[in-house]
């Protein structure tokens, strides 16, 4: 088979970041070229992998961790944010995607999916859980109200839709302009309808919803073979007595 080369992008923590680099590693292992975009802080990390790194996005964890007063407690300050992020999201990813065949995105690379359609290239969204994915089976994950059934999930899903429309659709709006292409109509329809989406989680542990009607493929978990030893203290924990798990 021909050798393909895969921007891997995401923005977020190391949750975002470690099923991009087990990607990376079994592209790897088939002959082909995968560079992780992902913030500086995981760079090293990835690079100790052999894997190629490059610079994508603010340090999220940094920014949790600061609990930084940049992201105001209001939907203008945040759709602020989101449009500055997505403004400089946009040029970056389109310079690193320039010459790939692919694209892979989770996270907060939402920028991903416009720019492969720039450059006439495949774009994919991997989904580490089931909970970003619209089901009346769970609520979303901007409310976790759990056990209130459907039809309240399906109520807080179309909340959750109208605010992600508010914040992370309008500030897409710009940043698309900037690459010569139209406005998105939703951004939940935009990340996972109109782009196509892969679920890399065990169905038997979050089983499909059946309205999906086998729209999103299940991949199985992800897991990064890294050669680092564990903490001493948990290697002793996890050898003492039954396993626990």
């Amino acid at each position: 088979p021909a050798r393909v080369r895969v921007v891997l992008a995401t923005v977020g923590t190391r949750g975002d970041v470690q099923p991009m680099l087990a990607l990376a590693q079994a592209l790897g292992r088939r002959g082909h070229e995968a560079i992780v975009a992902c913030p500086e802080r995981f760079g090293e990390w990835v690079r100790t992998h052999g894997i190629e790194h490059a610079v994508l996005g603010e340090d999220m964890q940094a920014l949790i961790a600061q609990k930084s007063d940049r992201l105001e407690q209001s939907l203008a300050g945040m759709t602020r944010y989101f449009t500055e992020q997505m403004s400089l999201q946009a040029p970056r990813l389109l310079e690193l995607a320039t010459g790939a065949d692919a694209i892979v995105a989770t996270g907060m690379a939402w920028m991903a999916p416009s720019v492969a359609e720039k450059l006439g290239i495949p774009a994919v969204v991997l989904l580490p859980s089931t909970a970003a994915v619209p089901s009346r089976l769970h609520p979303p994950p901007l409310m976790p109200w759990f056990g209130l059934g459907s039809w309240v999930n399906g109520m807080l899903w179309w909340a959750s839709d109208l605010a992600q429309n508010r914040l992370m659709g309008k500030a897409l709006g710009p940043a698309r302009a900037s690459l010569g292409l139209p406005p998105i109509t939703a951004f939940s329809q935009h990340l996972f309808v109109d782009t196509p989406c892969v679920i890399a989680a065990d169905e038997a542990l979050l089983p499909p919803d059946p309205a999906w009607q086998g729209r999103y493929p299940y991949v199985g978990f992800l897991f990064l073979d890294d050669p680092a030893l564990l903490d001493p203290a948990l290697d002793a924990w996890l050898g003492e007595g039954k396993p626990p798990v």
